[in-house]
């Protein structure tokens, strides 16, 4: 996924537990590590790899430094701008789109 993006994910890691729960989400992301909460990891379905990239996109977010915590949540910092959310939500979807055509593509090379 990481081609839609142009950018390299090669040490973000995904976690899976309570700690995205806590903070009353799905998943965040906190620098490279991505929390997913319990039965939300799930790259096989397409919920699961819009909601990864949506991720994925707050993990480019903050290495561009765009992202500054505004409140907190579950006692972590977060930031709460609703413009951040919808380019995550739209590139999610994109990133899942761009895949499909590039898996489609290496299917008939």
């Amino acid at each position: 996924m990481g081609g839609a993006f142009g950018a390299d994910f090669s040490d973000v890691n995904i976690h899976q537990g309570e700690q995205a729960t806590q903070v009353g989400a799905l998943a965040f992301a906190q620098g490279n590590d991505i929390h997913f909460a319990p039965g939300q990891y799930d790259p096989q379905s397409q919920r699961g790899q819009e909601l990864l990239g949506h991720e994925l996109t707050h993990v480019v977010q903050q290495r561009q430094g765009r992202v500054q915590p505004t409140t907190q949540a579950g006692g972590l910092p977060v930031n709460d701008d609703h413009s951040l959310e919808a380019e995550a939500d739209e590139m999610g979807k994109r990133a899942v789109s761009m895949q499909r055509k590039e898996d489609t593509n290496s299917q008939f090379d």
